[in-house]
């Protein structure tokens, strides 16, 4: 487990970062794009809350601009952060809108988000 010094300065270091390269892309499209991966940062980080609020940005530039493709992964990685907090409901909701997304532009990944839907669904009839 990191120390709590160690930690603030992998989060001080990742603002950095992150506000630098959002005030210096004007594209939306890759603007969406960083934040995206630094939400998947976050989650490698196990940070799941941080890793929600770059994919909802994310989610947000992807609708204005009409990017389909990455308004489905946006859903998808906010199901699966949702997920991991034992937040069933909310993944579940993402998970299908991601699902209904892929599917929507035929893409390869709806048969995936399916699978993860079904498993989600079964996991919180148990509960």
């Amino acid at each position: 487990m990191k120390d709590n010094s160690c930690q603030s300065l992998i989060d001080f270091r990742l603002n950095r970062i992150s506000e630098y390269l959002l005030e210096k892309i004007m594209d939306q499209r890759e603007r969406g794009k960083i934040l995206a991966e630094l939400g998947t940062v976050h989650s490698l980080l196990g940070e799941p809350r941080k890793a929600i609020d770059h994919y909802e940005k994310a989610l947000v530039i992807a609708r204005m601009i009409g990017d389909k493709k990455s308004e489905a992964n946006a859903l998808g990685n906010l199901g699966n952060a949702c997920y991991v907090l034992g937040e069933a409901r909310k993944a579940i909701e993402f998970t299908k809108a991601a699902y209904d997304t892929f599917e929507q532009i035929e893409s390869l990944y709806a048969e995936q988000a399916r699978k993860k839907l079904a498993e989600r669904q079964g996991d919180d009839s148990h509960k």
